[in-house]
């Protein structure tokens, strides 16, 4: 097999690596435990690591009788990963190290125009508080609020921020700062944020779906976004449902303005009041959310439905067991056969840290391609 040497030395680097990271600091003895390598295999391994910048001496470890252990964690520059969120009113940013700790942050009132110069500027900001070069970045992710499509890169279905709608927000903002940029949509980017919570950390399957000012949805298989082929996978906003005034879209049939109105015909005082079990206005609610989770439910079956947004979450909240019912019975099923309901609070950096968790990875990726190779070398390339 052709460079086989090389591509099994770089399979191991990246392999060490990944450990290191996940562990913060390791000894020989626990990394040759973790890697299943001879102890003067991963000698030999640390040095090389070493010796190309990737890992560094940390702190002696006291362990019992004899010497304190010697640990080795990877080197704090070894390069950086930064993250940008646009919303209709704020943008930010978060800067990170490949070890996932934030370096810098930021948070900004934009008018929604000029996006590249507007992310370019966050990203300079964040650069230069943390005192880097651009030369150092890795891996850039801008979340949008609107479906991405991953042929042309335009962003569509974006009325909240219409400066994006047809945009290739990658490409012009790759221009603007020199490096590898992936843009993704804000919904998708919540519901990683829901995993690296720990909401949904061990589900094969999940979905997201998110009642707010708007509809969307997002799925995730095995930890990894369901995308689609033109990036619209578990955008249901657009979905035809049937109500109690007929067919109309579900991003209708659970907007802000229906739910109030459901509400000042029950004679309640907000949209908050519709959550509360019991009341006919309810019970409309839940069945309407139901709608829009059978058809997510029927063709995917996930293991768990998170329900998030200001005005889903506390309807999953407050009416899981209703919701479950109307869903089991237009599933013609029974609730126990049904995935399990969460509802997910989302925070308003709940995008940003979904973003921040893609970038570190695509970081990660970029940083340990080639392992302890000169990064000229990529033998994980060469045919077998």
């Amino acid at each position: 097999m052709s460079g086989s040497p090389h591509r099994l030395r770089v399979l191991n680097d990246q392999s060490a690596l990944a450990f290191i990271l996940d562990a913060g600091t390791v000894t020989r003895a626990e990394l040759s435990a973790l890697t299943g390598l001879s102890k003067p295999g991963v000698a030999e391994l640390l040095t090389r690591l070493e010796a190309a910048g990737l890992v560094e001496k940390a702190e002696l470890r006291p362990g019992g009788p004899g010497p304190a252990k010697q640990t080795w964690r990877v080197r704090a520059g070894v390069g950086y990963a930064v993250a940008v969120d646009l919303t209709p009113e704020v943008v930010r940013g978060r800067l990170q190290g490949l070890d996932g700790a934030t370096v810098a942050e930021s948070e900004s009132a934009w008018d929604g125009q000029d996006v590249p110069g507007t992310v370019a500027g966050v990203v300079a900001r964040l650069v230069a508080e943390a005192r880097l070069s651009a030369g150092e970045l890795l891996g850039a992710v801008v979340g949008v609020p609107g479906a991405v499509d991953p042929r042309s890169g335009a962003v569509r279905g974006a009325p909240q921020l219409p400066a994006l709608s047809g945009y290739d927000v990658a490409g012009a903002v790759e221009a603007a700062l020199g490096v590898p940029v992936q843009v993704e949509n804000d919904v998708n980017l919540m519901a990683l944020a829901a995993i690296a919570d720990g909401v949904a950390l061990a589900a094969p399957s999940m979905a997201f779906v998110w009642i707010d000012e708007g509809v969307g949805g997002a799925i995730v298989r095995d930890g990894e976004l369901v995308r689609g082929f033109t990036g619209g996978a578990g955008e249901i906003d657009l979905l035809p449902v049937t109500t109690g005034g007929g067919v109309e879209k579900l991003a209708d049939a659970l907007a802000p303005a229906t739910l109030e109105r459901l509400a000042a015909s029950a004679g309640m005082l907000s949209a908050d009041d519709a959550v509360a079990p019991g009341s006919a206005v309810a019970e409309e609610v839940a069945r309407r959310i139901a709608v829009g989770l059978a058809a997510i439910v029927a063709v995917l079956d996930p293991e768990i439905l998170l329900v998030g947004g200001r005005y889903g979450a506390p309807a999953a909240a407050g009416l899981g067991d209703d919701i479950r019912r109307e869903l089991a019975a237009r599933l013609e099923t029974t609730p126990s056969a049904l995935p399990e309901l969460r509802p997910y609070p989302v925070g308003p950096d709940a995008a940003l840290t979904g973003a921040a968790r893609l970038a570190l990875a695509e970081a990660r990726r970029s940083a340990f391609r080639t392992g302890s190779l000169p990064s000229s070398a990529d033998p994980l390339r060469s045919s077998s």
